[in-house]
């Protein structure tokens, strides 16, 4: 296999999957998967087996708990919600039944009931079309290895390390992601794993660099005496020189001190260098993400994924808890804008209590507002929670899944309805608040002016709106190549969107990754993006690089690019851009 190009003065011998940025440099650390437990002791009797696997489900439970505590205090609540399905599932009487039934049948110790059972749930994962849904056996793989190692602690994988280096494994499963000694562990390589997986998404917001996809990485990899990796290009380098050493090592230290760098950045305006101010705000999933976006600086919340409170549940949250939740958020920043986004679910966010019927296309199938519309006591009871929790008057209401104009304006309308019968409640402070809709649908991008009399600004969700733009699966690793926001088309497009919204009066924001994507940004400030929404810890790099751009610059860069015939010309002129911002 050919090796493609590097940024670094370097070939590198493997290139992967990247799936959390940054520079590593270490010896190898080989983390061995968990020997096979031995399951040939004898079978003592049901009471004793049984109580010997409702222990090992307390102890699994109680650490899950644990790592909720722990994963909320220092990541965030997006990833505490990975740990809380954990939690829901090792609960669930569908999981934990049969596998009684196996022990209270007299035939199997608890070892080999949990194998036999969670060999079959794990294997209906595996053979799902969904990358998403591939990616959760490992969630499957990681609870099975906890009840295992509950029942013989003797196997429990040693986390621990004498030396610091990257980590070199098969996969990582959530919880050992999160565990990982971060004053020993530089960088991570898997051989499994891909960018949806739950252990890549602790990583990016650990800020530990990591690649997937390295096939035989253990093998490759274990004799070597010192590797480097770049976490955003998916290269991986055999350290054979004190020049290459030298190199890679000052290379981590600059990525180290710029982070250190940024903090002089807090306070100030996001403004180009000629002072066109565009908004930098956050996305986030609950109250530890809303914290570190106010740590960060970020300028209002553009986007709160509100599924997240509905997720790793039996049941639907009540009006007074999303009340509570969003009034938290809300609270944090008084002054500043807080778009917070009708649930959306379906496709690749299943909710366990939520019935959906199964769709040959669930992502062109009833998810997000469409679901909502057709259960109404669940949707006016998240409106309802928002409105009431809106004392401050900065809320905004977004609505995913947009496909025309009519769509928004009957939701508005059932947001109104719902706004007037609050007022007839005492407790209800009636405030204003706008509604907006996210743009993920191309033909919503023809219908912009008629948005503008109900709703007040449009949000584009990049990650889907390429999705259809391009009939691409993006959870597909084969159509890969096709999902690409350096296509000619898409730039179009965007422009196109950009400059339909602003005729109609409408503001304009992106919600999705590319908001928070270095090399694009002088085109968002070119087309007249007025906000970006983005990971918090992206607030103070984008703001620095604000600070460097002119409104001037951008739009001759923009106007290369819309005149650029394919993908390979577009990454050249944006690449030698920055590369004129850095010199």
């Amino acid at each position: 296999m050919s090796i493609p190009s590097s940024q670094h003065p370097f070939t590198p011998k493997w290139m992967a999957t990247g799936v959390s940025k940054g520079i590593a440099i270490g010896m190898p650390l080989v983390l061995h998967s968990p020997r096979e437990i031995e399951s040939r002791r004898s079978f003592q009797s049901v009471p004793a087996e049984r109580s010997r696997f409702e222990s090992a489900v307390r102890i699994v439970a109680s650490d899950i708990e644990h790592l909720i505590e722990k994963t909320l205090k220092e990541v965030g609540s997006e990833e505490a919600a990975i740990f809380e399905a954990h939690l829901m599932m090792i609960q669930d009487e569908e999981l934990r039944g049969p596998i009684l039934n196996l022990i209270e049948s007299g035939s199997m110790i608890p070892e080999l009931a949990i194998r036999e059972v969670f060999e079959i749930q794990i294997a209906v994962f595996e053979a799902a079309d969904s990358d998403y849904l591939k990616e959760r056996a490992l969630d499957l793989k990681d609870l099975e290895r906890q009840l295992q190692a509950a029942l013989h602690p003797e196997t429990r994988p040693n986390l621990r390390f004498e030396r610091d280096g990257i980590l070199v494994a098969e996969d990582l499963t959530p919880s050992q992601t999160l565990l990982l000694d971060r004053s020993r562990i530089k960088g991570i390589i898997t051989e499994k794993g891909g960018e949806t997986s739950h252990s890549a998404i602790i990583a990016r917001t650990l800020g530990i660099p990591a690649i997937t996809g390295v096939a035989d990485a253990i093998a490759s990899l274990k004799n070597l005496k010192m590797l480097a990796i770049d976490g955003k290009e998916g290269s991986i380098f055999e350290i054979e020189s004190n020049h290459e050493r030298d190199y890679f090592s000052t290379r981590m230290q600059e990525d180290q001190s710029d982070s250190k760098s940024l903090e002089a950045y807090k306070g100030k305006p996001s403004v180009t260098h000629d002072q066109h101010s565009i908004r930098l705000m956050g996305n986030i999933g609950g109250i530890s993400d809303a914290r570190s976006a106010l740590e960060s600086d970020a300028e209002g919340i553009g986007l709160f994924r509100t599924e997240f409170l509905f997720m790793g549940r039996k049941t639907a949250p009540s009006l007074s808890e999303q009340q509570k939740a969003y009034s938290e958020i809300l609270n944090l920043f008084p002054d500043q804008e807080v778009v917070i986004r009708t649930l959306d679910i379906g496709g690749d966010k299943p909710i366990e209590y939520i019935r959906i019927a199964k769709e040959e296309n669930p992502f062109l199938g009833v998810r997000a507002i469409r679901y909502c519309m057709k259960d109404l006591p669940l949707f006016t009871t998240q409106i309802k929670a928002m409105l009431l929790a809106n004392s401050n008057g900065n809320l905004s209401i977004m609505l995913p899944m947009v496909s025309r104009a009519h769509e928004a304006r009957e939701i508005r309308a059932l947001i109104d309805q719902c706004h007037e019968e609050l007022r007839k409640l005492p407790e209800y402070r009636a405030m204003p608040y706008k509604v907006g809709a996210m743009v993920e649908i191309p033909s919503l991008i023809f219908e912009l002016k008629e948005l503008k009399d109900c709703t007040s600004f449009v949000s584009v969700g990049t990650n889907d709106l390429m999705q259809y733009s391009f009939a691409v699966d993006r959870m597909n690793p084969e159509l890969r190549g096709l999902y690409t926001p350096y296509n000619a088309g898409f730039l179009r497009m965007m422009n196109l969107l950009a400059s339909s919204a602003l005729d109609a009066g409408l503001s304009l924001g992106i919600c999705g990754e590319l908001g928070g994507q270095d090399d694009l940004l002088p085109l968002w400030v070119a087309m007249g993006f007025d906000k970006l929404s983005m990971t918090p810890n992206e607030v103070l790099p984008k703001r620095r690089l604000l600070s460097k751009l002119t409104t001037r610059a951008c739009q001759g860069v923009l106007r290369e690019v819309l005149a650029a015939g394919d993908e390979r010309q577009i990454r050249l002129i944006l690449d030698t851009f920055h590369r004129g911002l850095e010199s």
